[in-house]
């Protein structure tokens, strides 16, 4: 695993780490020189204990620091859900950790990835299935921070209130931001939930694309942007484009083909 590691490119050195609920991590890591991406990429992150790499979204925007020699840029997120005790991804984590002890620096190849933001006076909505958060937080920051985004809707949705780890952090940005509007959606709602929730927040109840598609007009142009299971990706981008054809090359994802494929596909 150390030779994967070591050809890598960059070196980043671990900045935090902490639980944002029972199943998902956020790690927080340095890059000791400039590591260039666009929100809504992902990175390929090694895993020691598993002797593997997996994508990851990157869950921060691209931010430069000034006056910092040799950090060009501001630490990046990733978002690890679904640990389990004792399954690889927890010892990969007990290993991560103990690299950050020990000041050791991990390794990490070029940001990759299409559906990366797009700059545009259209409205935006942002889709993301349970643990796609990690690629619509990045997307949603960076929109925010254009000066001409007219709009941005965000749908996430999980199977209960607990799986929405950053729900607080979403309402508090809708509260600052007008022109950003959080749409938070879960399978189950125990009335305890309900309470914590709070009587502010626009928490439906059902299923994701449900919700969306009974809540979006789709006849106007917009940019989407698509992020969870593969199956929720094709179902969603399928009624869609069957809805409105002409937002078969404003649908971002990298779960679907690419953008030239699927204009050939709907002209």
């Amino acid at each position: 695993m150390e030779r994967t590691i070591t050809q890598s490119t960059t070196p980043f050195k671990f900045v935090s780490m902490e639980w944002l609920n029972a199943h998902t991590l956020s790690l927080k890591l340095q890059p000791e020189r400039p590591y260039p991406y666009r929100a809504g990429q992902y990175l390929a992150l090694p895993l020691p204990a598993s002797q593997k790499s997996m994508p990851f979204s990157i869950a921060s925007k691209p931010t430069l620091v000034e006056g910092q020699k040799g950090n060009d840029h501001a630490a990046i997120e990733i978002q690890i859900g679904g640990v389990l005790p004792n399954s690889d991804l927890a010892l990969d984590i007990a290993q991560f950790r103990s690299h950050w002890l020990h000041q050791q620096s991990l390794f990490l190849g070029p940001a990759a990835g299409d559906a990366y933001f797009r700059e545009t006076n259209n409205p935006i909505t942002v889709i993301a299935g349970g643990s796609g958060f990690s690629y619509a937080k990045s997307v949603v920051l960076e929109a925010l921070s254009q000066p001409d985004t007219s709009s941005i809707t965000l749908y996430w949705g999980a199977k209960s209130l607990a799986d929405l780890y950053e729900h607080e952090a979403m309402m508090a940005l809708s509260k600052q931001h007008p022109q950003f509007e959080y749409v938070p959606v879960v399978e189950s709602l125990s009335s305890k939930s309900k309470a914590k929730a709070g009587d502010a927040t626009k928490l439906h109840q059902g299923k994701l694309l449900d919700i969306f598609f009974a809540n979006t007009s789709l006849k106007e142009e917009q940019d989407i942007y698509l992020c969870g299971r593969y199956q929720m990706v094709q179902t969603a981008y399928q009624q869609i484009v069957a809805i409105n054809p002409e937002l078969a090359n404003r649908v971002h994802s990298d779960a679907l083909p690419p953008q030239s494929v699927r204009e050939k596909n709907h002209v």
